[in-house]
């Protein structure tokens, strides 16, 4: 297969900003609120920003090419890699994951869901754009199954366990169960 190594930082800097983002949040106390929306947002517009850099980088002439592709040895013991790259089909998916989060930040600046924790509500979020991105980059089934299923777990705390709520629950774990299905089917 034919990649291009060009500028292969942008989709781990891409991918793991919000996670920054988030251990920025850690040390902020739980009562400051405007604080932890502040934080949210700020992060979720720049990695907006590196996504929006990534789509000007990208070449669409060889769409069909894995590009800022990296390949690295990570795990040695149990032969892993650190394997990413994004061709044409997963670029608007990408880009669309990091407009979502900051739609949602924006959108839950004065409309934090019940129990109204913003600290815990936010972090989930970008811990969530952290696993949505991971998933359209990675290249190989066990770690896309593993971004996914990242990407499942906060969507699935965000979701109270009252009882009016839990089919949402349910269909946020049988989308991800078929979104898994269809990447590793492909």
């Amino acid at each position: 297969m034919e990649v291009l190594r060009d500028q292969n930082w942008l989709l781990t800097v891409g991918t793991f900003l919000p996670m920054v983002g988030v251990l920025v949040m850690l040390f902020i106390p739980k009562a400051d609120e405007e604080l932890h929306k502040l934080v949210a947002l700020a992060t979720a517009v720049a990695t907006l920003g590196v996504g929006i850099y990534t789509l000007t980088q990208f070449d669409f002439d060889q769409a069909g090419t894995l590009q800022f592709f990296a390949d690295t040895e990570w795990i040695k013991v149990i032969s892993s890699n650190y394997t990413i790259g994004l061709d044409g089909m997963s670029l608007p998916l990408y880009i669309l994951s990091m407009v979502v989060t900051v739609l949602v930040m924006i959108y839950s600046w004065n409309h934090i869901p019940s129990p109204g924790n913003p600290k815990a509500f936010l972090s989930l979020m970008l811990i969530l754009q952290t696993g949505m991105a991971g998933t359209f980059i990675v290249d190989g089934a066990s770690a896309a199954i593993s971004f996914c299923m990242r990407s499942a777990m906060p969507s699935n705390m965000v979701v109270p366990p009252d009882s009016t709520m839990l089919p949402y629950r349910s269909l946020r774990m049988s989308t991800s169960h078929f979104m898994i299905e269809l990447y590793v089917v492909s």
